[in-house]
C-alpha cells in the first residue's frame, strides 16, 4: 500500500484564525483511517471547529467537517473533547484525493 502525505495546521476561528500548534506532517495509507488530533487553548471550548481543505479562511472555507454537523462525505469525522481540550477528526478508507494541505 501507498502512503499519502496529509499537511495540516491546527487552527482555532473565531473573527480570524489564531494558529495554536505549527504545521504538522501526517501519513496515513490508502484504505486506512487517519486520526488527527488538535489541542486548543482553554477558553474555546463552545465555538464551533472546522475541518477545512486547503485554507480555512473566515470568508472562504472550503469546509469538510464543523462540529455539530455531519458531513457530506461520511468517510470524515469530528469529535470535541472539551475537557481535555482536543478535537479529533478521524477520515476513514484513505484515497489518493485525501492527499493535500488541510
Amino acid at each position: 500500500m501507498w502512503n499519502l502525505l496529509v499537511l495540516f495546521a491546527c487552527m482555532i476561528t473565531a473573527v480570524g484564525s489564531d494558529v495554536v500548534g505549527t504545521p504538522t506532517s501526517v501519513f496515513g495509507y490508502r484504505k486506512r483511517r487517519l486520526d488527527i488530533r488538535c489541542l486548543y487553548k482553554f477558553g474555546y471550548e463552545t465555538n464551533s471547529k472546522y475541518f477545512c481543505k486547503g485554507e480555512c479562511f473566515f470568508q472562504n472555507k472550503n469546509i469538510i467537517i464543523e462540529s455539530g454537523s455531519p458531513a457530506e462525505d461520511e468517510r470524515f469525522s469530528l469529535t470535541d473533547d472539551t475537557t481535555a481540550r482536543v478535537v479529533t477528526v478521524s477520515i476513514t478508507d484513505l484515497r489518493t484525493e485525501d492527499e493535500g494541505k488541510y
